[in-house]
C-alpha cells in the first residue's frame, strides 16, 4: 500500500466516514491510477473529465455510479490537497427519477377477492 493510499485512507477514518465507504472511495482513485498509470496528485481536470466519460460511454455505469466516483475524487482533493482547482466545475449527474406504478382502486378489489377465493378453497 501506497503511503499517499494510507494517509487518505486516515483522512476518512477521522473524517468519520464509514469503512464500506473508504473502501469505495480508495477503490474509485486506483481505477483512475490504473488507467493513467501516475498519482492522483497528477491529474489534470481534462484527464477526470476523460476518465469520466470512459465510465459513463464504455463502461455504460449508472449515473449513481459515477457520482459516487465523482465524490470519492471531490474527497480526495479536499483532504490530499487542499486548495486544489483540479475538480472545480464538476457537478452530480441527473440521476433518472423511477415513478411507482400505482394500482387502481379495482385492481386492487380484483387482487384482494383473489386472495379471498384461494383461501377458502
Amino acid at each position: 500500500m501506497t503511503l499517499l493510499r494510507s494517509q487518505f485512507m486516515d483522512a476518512l477514518r477521522v473524517k468519520g466516514y464509514s469503512e464500506k465507504t473508504v473502501t469505495s472511495y480508495v477503490h474509485c482513485i486506483l481505477d483512475a491510477v490504473k488507467l493513467y498509470r501516475i498519482s492522483p496528485l497528477l491529474f489534470t481536470s481534462d484527464q477526470i473529465r476523460k476518465y469520466l466519460l470512459v465510465l459513463i460511454q464504455q463502461r455504460k455505469l449508472a449515473p449513481g455510479t459515477v457520482n459516487l466516483r465523482i465524490n470519492a475524487f471531490k474527497t480526495f482533493y479536499n483532504l490530499m490537497a487542499p486548495g486544489s482547482t483540479v475538480m472545480a466545475g464538476f457537478t452530480q449527474m441527473k440521476t433518472p427519477r423511477h415513478i411507482p406504478t400505482v394500482l387502481s382502486r379495482q385492481e386492487i378489489d380484483r387482487m384482494i377477492a383473489a386472495v379471498r377465493v384461494s383461501v377458502g378453497d
